[in-house]
């Protein structure tokens, strides 16, 4: 079996299934919540065994996020990370309209750029009416989306992305500490709009919520992390003294407080994608009566040979070579 991470043992650990009604994780009891709770969690699996959703649940906010403690809903600090935000916005003419988009908003092209505009975002030359595929419109570009996720600010890069880019992207998550995210959002919004890189970055909008290691994420083309690579370390400079360790679990450590992964694609979670599979194996080897260490280490390591990838290095999609550092 390949190396294992320290961490991932540990945490494979603290997990143990006491009963079909309660489950310890770090030497905290934990039981069964109320089943309409669970059911809402997942309906799906929710008629498989509630337990099993309960364990999931818990791994993904307990194990793969690394919280610092307790999250409180504080303060909403959008306006606060709005101002912090370098971008700038502005009306763009000359995109074709590409393709209607569900949620309510369309896609628009210029040679291989493509752009999502939101409802009133965009316009036709000559008035009102559906364009048709291929027509000109003027897009409006906004430097964010403050409402787009609940509990998120969402920074949008000035640089449109590309073709090339969708399915294959990365994330980059900063442990901020409160009192770095109006710092953190400058760095990042400042830095990768003057290098003309594309990306989107979402960042906790509540005081007392900064608690979990991935509060805050920058989402990038793997193609640009050679120019990430150098950008990183710049933004690491100018909030260092806000961020904490750990990263998130099955991350890629790149500097203290800063992990790195692919994205999973298909509108997945790369958290939800790895606790999935951590939940799995725990729970296959229960069934059969294992709660070790290495049984569960067998199980993960089995599942993610079936899914394709490396338990060596689980910040990693299927098929892709790890080619990430950075230079400082």
């Amino acid at each position: 079996m390949p190396e294992i991470a320290e961490d991932l043992r540990r945490d494979l650990g603290s997990v143990v299934i006491r009963s079909p009604y309660e489950i310890v994780i770090g030497g905290q009891s934990l039981p069964l919540p109320d089943p309409a709770v669970l059911y809402q969690r997942n309906p799906t699996l929710f008629a498989t065994s509630p337990l099993y959703v309960h364990l999931q649940s818990e791994i993904y906010d307990r194990l793969y996020t690394r919280p610092a403690g307790r999250p409180t809903m504080g303060e909403d600090i959008t306006p606060l990370l709005s101002a912090a935000n370098h971008g700038r916005e502005r009306w763009e003419h000359d995109w074709l309209f590409w393709q209607p988009d569900p949620a309510g908003g369309l896609w628009a092209s210029r040679e291989d750029r493509v752009y999502l505009a939101q409802p009133g975002q965009w316009a036709m030359p000559n008035g009102g009416g559906m364009p048709a595929h291929g027509s000109p419109i003027s897009v409006f570009f906004a430097k964010e989306l403050p409402h787009a996720q609940p509990g998120f600010y969402i920074v949008v890069g000035e640089t449109p992305f590309d073709r090339f880019t969708e399915g294959r992207m990365l994330r980059v998550y900063f442990n901020i500490e409160e009192r770095g995210a109006e710092d953190l959002v400058a760095a990042v919004s400042e830095t990768l709009n003057a290098f003309l890189v594309p990306f989107r970055f979402k960042i906790l909008n509540n005081r007392g919520c900064y608690t979990r290691a991935d509060g805050s994420v920058i989402y990038c083309g793997r193609r640009y992390f050679g120019i990430l690579s150098r950008l990183v370390p710049r933004i690491y400079e100018r909030v260092k003294d806000s961020l904490r360790e750990p990263v998130p679990l099955f991350t890629k450590r790149l500097l203290p407080g800063v992990g790195l992964a692919e994205d999973p694609g298909a509108g997945d979670s790369f958290g939800l994608s790895r606790s999935r599979l951590l939940t799995q194996a725990i729970w296959n080897a229960w069934t059969r009566g294992d709660q070790s260490v290495d049984g569960r280490l067998a199980e993960l390591h089995a599942l993610f040979g079936t899914a394709g990838l490396r338990i060596d290095k689980p910040y990693l999609n299927a098929g892709s070579a790890d080619l990430y550092e950075t230079e400082n």
